[in-house]
């Protein structure tokens, strides 16, 4: 199962250099154009070197961000796993205290409310259908409540807690998805780039195989960092073919297998 991850991991990268290809021989075929032409008149000097330098700061500043949001979005399968997890024992233990009690439907609840979220992550179910199945097993879980013997405002906090706690991690995915990070530096990041991209076509040179080394290993980084900061930008884009980089949702997965059974 690793090797085949790996493969299709390697086959996306590859498809994702092979979307920028096109640019970078633009480019480099502008340049040809324009040094056979003679058309080149921007000399390299200090303020086109500040440009390169504003757009490699603009860069790391997207990247170190979207990357931070990346690492903070990976805690959230598992926060889910364990909320779900424990929702089911809790409700489970309620047999010790009053084996009378029916909690079938709660845990069918509980079971669909998981596949839900598994789907709704992978982007196959709806926002509006996932809410409308945990407002339904929050009410199971409010009538399982009922039939435990003693001090029920104990296991009703935790329970509740639990439920809330769940419905916390869906609008954080939902602000995750829905929101891009500081949209006006990454306008400006692209604006800056596609700038510095089209400045390096007209700089002249004495030395037309150089100019096009550095246009195009110039290029080739700035097009495909570009498409992976926007890639890393929403990390639970699963059902997105193309995306390279999506947060596991493997402890989701485990917890539905275990609690099936």
């Amino acid at each position: 199962m690793k090797i085949l991850n790996l493969i299709f991991r390697r086959n996306l990268i590859i498809k994702k250099i092979k979307d920028i290809q096109f640019f970078i021989i633009i480019f480099l075929l502008f340049k040809i154009l324009i040094n056979l032409f003679s058309l080149e008149f921007i000399e390299m000097n200090d303020l086109f070197s500040i440009l390169v330098g504003s757009n490699i700061f603009l860069l790391s500043f997207l990247l170190t961000g979207v990357l931070t949001d990346f690492k903070e979005a990976e805690k959230i399968p598992p926060n889910l796993a364990t909320k779900i997890h424990s929702l089911y024992l809790e409700i489970n233990a309620i047999k010790s205290y009053n084996p009378e009690a029916n909690l079938e439907r709660t845990q069918i609840s509980i079971l669909s409310l998981s596949k839900y979220l598994l789907n709704w992550l992978k982007g196959f179910s709806s926002t509006d259908k996932l809410i409308e199945t945990y407002n339904s097993a929050h009410n199971d879980v409010v009538q399982a409540s009922k039939n435990y013997k003693g001090d029920v405002s104990s296991l009703r906090g935790r329970l509740m807690g639990l439920m809330n706690g769940i419905l916390q991690d869906v609008n954080r995915v939902r602000v995750v998805r829905e929101t891009d990070f500081a949209p006006f530096v990454a306008w400006m990041a692209n604006f800056v780039s596609y700038t510095l991209l089209i400045g390096l076509v007209f700089v002249k040179s004495n030395d037309l195989f150089n100019s096009l080394f550095y246009l195009f290993i110039i290029s080739f980084f700035i097009l495909l960092l570009l498409k992976i900061i926007r890639d890393i930008d929403n990390p639970f884009d699963v059902s997105n073919p193309k995306s390279i980089e999506n947060i596991s949702l493997f402890p989701l997965e485990k917890v539905i297998e275990i609690i099936s059974h």
